[in-house]
């Protein structure tokens, strides 16, 4: 029986490689060998050879470069002045032995103060003083395919001025093949920059305070930034000249504070309030509180504005850093009255002025309308004046139907408040009354006087006369005293005596006349010595010397006139 040939062939391809599997394949360099066999047999199948080898075919595999730059942290945040530290691996993914050029640059957002690349040499993703290296070729080295190298790259942070707090910043890491520049990969990090960022907000518990006034000022320091104020910081409000501190009155965090410079952190001195108040954490907040007083010696005028500021100073790494805030008072008005009165009695005769002189001062601190008003249980009618004798009254000068007068602040004058004594005011009769002193912009501001009181001195001359005898006979004489005294509390002049010679007499001579004991002998003729004899009427007080009389119990308080007659 034939049988069909049957040849087998057999191909059997020899790899020779690397034991260990690489993340691109085949080590470089490694030869690959190809040595095919061949088997087969005749028509009959007797076989004519078995295992017979073709020549070797020697392929050898490329170095092809890849890699990898991976972390376990992209993100953080940082504060000013500060390094934070990204662990990376840059992994060798190449078929053969690769170093790898490192490179790390800002790509976004604010300029780093610096960037550092250091080996991560004890492998722990954080930065170890002493054990870690910082790269200065920029380079991995040689490292075997599938070799890792472990780095750390470090970003510093600028000062708050260039990095605010919120503010962000992109490194990017490259690491680049030396045996194929055009193979590359990167890994970027981002930091977040939470500065320190203190503010102080100033509030007064009013802003329109008036002299005498207590205000209490709050300054509220606040940490508006992400990250805590590492030292203390520095509070410091200078004290206006239109303010006084009041004493004891300083509190930091709702705790009292003595004013010395002491152990408390906070005093007064050198005109300002001080206080040293301990870090603050991010969104923390401390308010200090104090009082100061507006001036009421001298009165700040009205209107005036007072500003009091609040400072602050720290330190946000090695920059100085600070802040204020102003609150503005504006002084109120303050109505003020001082009323003297330098006389409260006067002695006045009928017919005549009497006026009291009213001292009024403003010591409010405005220009101030004052009005005048008068009271008398009396019938007397009163009113004022502005000059002594009674004569100028004054004036309503805003229409309220009141007597005024209008002063700047702190000035003075002098009001009369006046009366027209009466032409039959009784002597030794009085009248009384007050004077009422009040701001026309704060009707609560008063000042009454007490009782102003004027006595009428009026005179009252009482005249007597007498005669020697009561009976005589033809040819004998009689002699005639006649007497004046006044009475009365005020003084009497102009005074006429006439007495005339009496019917069934003759005018005898015998003159004499004069005050109180001095009574003097006297001419009948009219020769200027008070008395005279005119033929008919003896009369004193028109011989061209006046007689007048002291009120009572004065030296001239009585006038004594004798003369004689004859009997027809």
């Amino acid at each position: 029986m034939n049988k069909n040939p049957l040849i087998f062939m057999v191909l059997a391809i020899a790899l020779v490689a690397h034991t260990c599997a690489f993340a691109i394949g085949t080590a470089a360099g490694t030869n690959v060998s190809n040595t095919a066999q061949l088997t087969y047999y005749d028509n009959n199948g007797t076989q004519i050879a078995a295992g017979k080898n073709s020549n070797t075919v020697v392929t050898v595999i490329n170095q092809v470069a890849a890699v990898d730059v991976a972390t376990t942290l992209a993100a953080q945040n940082s504060t000013n002045e500060a390094i934070t530290y990204y662990p990376a691996t840059i992994a060798n993914l190449g078929n053969g032995t690769d170093a790898f050029a490192l490179s790390a640059t800002s790509t976004a957002g604010w300029t780093p103060a610096s960037i550092n690349i250091y080996q991560d040499v004890n492998l722990n993703g954080g930065y170890d003083a002493g054990i870690d290296t910082l790269l200065g070729a920029m380079s991995t080295g040689p490292l075997a395919a599938d070799a890792i190298f472990s780095v750390l790259v470090a970003v510093e942070a600028p000062d708050v001025t260039i990095a605010p707090n919120g503010s962000t910043n992109t490194v990017t890491l490259v690491a680049t093949s030396t045996f194929n520049p055009g193979i590359l990969d990167s890994q970027s990090f981002l930091t977040t920059n939470l500065a320190p960022r203190a503010t102080v907000h100033l509030v007064a518990s009013t802003l329109t305070p008036k002299p005498g006034d207590i205000v209490t000022f709050t300054a509220t320091v606040t940490n508006a930034g992400g990250n805590a104020i590492k030292g203390d910081i520095a509070f410091t409000t200078a004290q206006p000249a239109d303010l006084t501190y009041v004493t004891g009155s300083i509190s930091v965090g709702g705790v009292g504070k003595t004013d010395p410079i002491d152990a408390d952190n906070a005093d007064f001195s050198a005109g300002a309030v001080h206080a040293s108040l301990p870090p603050i954490a991010g969104g923390g907040s401390v308010d200090v509180i104090f009082l100061m007083q507006v001036n009421s010696g001298v009165h700040v005028p009205s209107g005036t504005p007072v500003s009091v500021t609040s400072v602050i100073n720290y330190v946000v790494g090695s920059k100085p850093r600070s802040h204020s805030d102003t609150a503005t008072l504006v002084i109120a008005s303050l109505a003020g009255v001082l009323v003297a009165t330098p006389t409260t009695t006067d002695t006045k005769t009928p017919d005549d002025m009497t006026t009291f002189p009213i001292v009024i001062t403003n010591t409010g601190n405005f220009a101030d309308t004052f009005d005048l008003t008068a009271f008398t249980a009396g019938s007397w009618v009163y009113s004022f004046y502005s000059d002594l004798a009674g004569t100028l009254p004054l004036t309503d000068s805003d229409g309220d139907s009141k007597l005024d007068v209008v002063l700047a602040q702190g000035a003075s004058t002098t009001a009369y408040l006046g009366a027209h004594v009466p032409a039959n005011a009784a002597d030794a009769s009085t009248s009384s009354a007050t004077a009422t002193i009040t701001s026309s912009y704060d009707t609560a501001v008063t000042f009454t006087t007490g009782a102003l009181t004027t006595t009428v001195a009026s005179p009252r001359v009482k005249i007597t006369k007498q005669a020697d005898k009561n009976q005589a006979n033809p040819g004998e004489t009689i002699t005639y005293t006649i007497v004046i005294e006044n009475i009365g509390t005020g003084a009497a002049s102009n005074i006429l005596l006439t007495d005339p010679v009496p019917a069934f007499t003759t005018f005898a001579g015998g003159l004499m006349g004069g005050y109180g004991l001095a009574i003097n002998p006297k001419t009948a003729a009219n020769d200027g010595d008070e008395v005279k004899f005119n033929g008919t009427t003896v009369s004193a007080g028109d011989s061209g010397a006046p007689v007048g009389l002291d009120p009572s119990g004065g030296a001239n308080s009585k006038y004594t006139l004798i003369y004689q007659v004859t009997v027809d």
